[in-house]
């Protein structure tokens, strides 16, 4: 996402390439999240795998319609390579918090 921010990517085809390695990252990512989630539902098996999974959707759905709509205005009053650069300095602080 950082990449995406600089102005040195004229080539649309080395854009996508990016934005999909990006999405690949967060896939991966994903398996990663859900397989400790399974883990973790096993230690309490009545009541551990349906609340840990509702909770985990809330917040993966709140952070992405809250994340939409910040992209959303940020892409509308500047230039969308500002919008690749908070969100990828996020990401950073994001990691570094956990």
């Amino acid at each position: 996402m950082g990449a995406m921010s600089m102005d040195v990517f004229k080539s649309a085809e080395l854009a996508s390439v990016l934005l999909f390695l990006s999405n690949i990252a967060i896939a991966m990512s994903d398996v990663v999240l859900d397989s400790l989630m399974v883990v973790q539902s096993r230690i309490d098996p009545k009541y551990g795998s349906e609340d840990l999974q509702s909770w985990s959707w809330f917040f993966c759905s709140f952070g992405g319609i809250f994340g939409s709509i910040t992209a959303a205005f940020l892409t509308e009053s500047y230039d969308p390579k500002y919008c690749f650069a908070i969100s990828a300095a996020l990401s950073f602080v994001i990691v570094y918090q956990t």
